[in-house]
């Protein structure tokens, strides 16, 4: 299906003022708390956790220090 010229421009303007957005709230959570906490709260709503975790996880055990750090915080807590 085709996209009629007028809806491509309309969609076109709403990607430039998405990304407008997008770029006022990055600047506006690098200087206040509560924007910070809403993006926070957005993108935990957006995750599927485990995925998120396990993928922490295997970049984290990719880097040496960081894995040496996690081992060590293991056998401590066993």
């Amino acid at each position: 299906m085709v996209m009629p010229a007028s809806e491509k421009i309309k969609f076109e303007i709403k990607s430039n003022v998405d990304d407008k957005t997008v770029s006022t709230m990055i600047e506006a959570a690098k200087e206040n708390a509560e924007v910070r906490g809403k993006i926070t709260e957005m993108f935990l709503q957006g995750i599927d956790r485990e995925k998120f975790k396990q993928k922490l996880i295997e970049e984290a055990l990719k880097d040496k220090e960081l894995r040496d750090k996690i081992m060590l915080e293991l056998i401590r807590k066993l």
